[in-house]
């Protein structure tokens, strides 16, 4: 019985797992700094502060993003060739090559190692080993600092690579679809760890309410075309079609069930399940587990699904029945304490991000099906989501969604080292309560860096917002 034996069994880890891992653990935690019985106990009182574990399902997907960070530090022992993959870029992008991936290696093939990496070490550190502050720091030591419109995703990438937790990649799959930040820092970021890019080519400067066409669809997925052309290069693999739509099939696996829980937890009163909990599966799904792993992932996911069906049969809730209810635009992949903070005023959070469907979503396919490519899709399902093909859908998200899950009022996500989100976050909140005649904070927040607000200055304003929207609803 080691020191961190607990902690893993808490995270629902077997005694046979432990064992057969105990080395490759012991590295990991000695890479992050937490091998000691202080660090594991810090570990078990931070999990236990940022989620709710009597949930079904939830402790076994914190489980599941320790095994990967375990697994991701041991990239380069176990595959000849690690490739990464940038956010913002939705899964589907990488799920023909995951496959292909995987099934090489169930043929005794290790050639390929390609997830989304860097979001697991974010997620991670940051929510269950409350270890990702040193990762930010190296990234800054090294260029990538606060206040220079990058990123701290990037700043995170950058510090992992400096401080050894994880390998150098062979090549980088790097977004430029939704901004420029991305292929730009991993340019700066390959000049220091020389490492390849592949950059996604897109357009950022959209018509005001402008949906994508099917030319720019087309050209998009030929970015992602040459990616995948590059990497099959690279590595000997082939991608082929079914390996795509063995990736479609997981995805939507994953899709159905977290959007079923975005439903129930929004239509709920009072609130069944805290959106801190539901905020850690959302950050799960963006990046695939290993792939033995799976259907694990997934039922755990249907776990919590059947709790948060169950309790809103009893009428459980984690607030008053009818509490104000308020829409949130941003998840933090870092720290579950910023949402909890929220509900913590006696406000229901009822909707988050871009989580629920949009107008879009009920139109046929931009590109028909008959046309359209496995990377063809993916690019339109990512670039139907609001916000990133213009400014207006996402205004018009947040209003639409405050009316479908009737939302007394909004907390806009300021977050300032993030160009496309930062920057019309006036205009958003102008839109917002023009359109629906309801209040809208705006809030400083970060998806990646929690440094840059506490969540006792955060609960500080939102206790006034929250009286505010208590008085109106008393008084309506």
């Amino acid at each position: 019985m080691k020191y961190y034996d607990d902690f893993l069994k808490m995270l629902d880890w077997t005694d046979e797992q432990i064992e057969s891992q105990r080395d490759r653990v012991e590295n990991m935690l000695n890479k992050i700094s937490a091998d000691s019985p202080e660090a594991i106990q810090h570990a078990i009182d931070h999990v236990n502060v940022g989620f709710d574990l009597s949930i079904p399902g939830v402790a076994t997907l914190c489980g599941l993003a320790v095994e990967q960070l375990v697994r991701n530090v041991h990239i380069k022992e176990d595959f000849k060739y690690f490739v990464g993959l940038n956010q913002p870029v939705a899964p589907p992008m990488i799920l023909g090559m995951l496959f292909a991936a995987y099934e090489a290696a169930k043929a005794g093939n290790n050639v390929l190692h390609i997830n989304g990496v860097i979001t697991n070490c974010i997620n991670t550190l940051g929510m269950i080993f409350d270890k990702y502050n040193a990762v930010l720091e190296a990234g800054e030591l090294i260029g990538q600092a606060a206040g220079k419109a990058h990123c701290a995703y990037y700043q995170a990438q950058a510090g992992l690579y400096d401080l050894g937790i994880i390998p150098v990649p062979d090549m980088v799959i790097s977004s430029g679809w939704f901004c420029d930040q991305g292929a730009e820092t991993d340019e700066l970021i390959a000049d220091k760890f020389g490492f390849e890019t592949i950059p996604l080519d897109g357009c950022n400067d959209y018509p005001w309410d402008s949906k994508p066409t099917q030319r720019e669809i087309k050209y998009m997925a030929s970015t992602l075309d040459r990616a995948v052309a590059r990497v099959e290069e690279l590595t000997g693999l082939k991608v082929t079609k079914e390996h795509s739509m063995k990736g479609w099939e997981f995805f939507n696996g994953i899709a159905t069930a977290l959007g079923e829980i975005f439903v129930v937890v929004g239509q709920s009163d009072p609130q069944c399940i805290s959106q801190g909990d539901v905020g850690f599966l959302y950050t799960q799904s963006l990046f695939p587990p290993n792939l033995d792993n799976a259907p694990k992932q997934i039922e755990a996911f249907q776990k919590v699904l059947a709790e948060a069906k169950r309790r809103v049969s009893e009428e459980i809730g984690i607030l008053p029945k009818g509490s104000p209810r308020v829409f949130c635009s941003m998840r933090t992949a870092c720290d579950a304490r910023t949402i909890k903070v929220i509900e913590e005023t006696g406000l229901a959070v009822a909707a988050m991000f871009v989580d629920l469907p949009y107008l879009w979503d009920f139109e046929p396919p931009i590109v028909p099906q008959e046309e359209a490519t496995s990377n063809m899709m993916a690019v339109e399902y990512f670039f139907k989501r609001p916000g990133i093909t213009d400014i207006k859908s996402a205004a018009r998200y947040h209003a639409y969604v405050t009316k479908q899950t009737n939302c007394d009022g909004a907390i806009l996500g300021y977050v300032f080292n993030c160009r496309p989100l930062c920057g019309p976050i006036m205009m958003y909140k102008d839109h917002f309560e023009k359109e629906t005649g309801k209040p809208a904070l705006v809030l400083e927040m970060d998806s990646y860096d929690s440094r840059m607000y506490s969540a006792e200055q955060i609960k500080t304003r939102i206790e006034s917002f929250a009286e505010i929207l208590k008085l109106q609803k008393n008084l309506s």
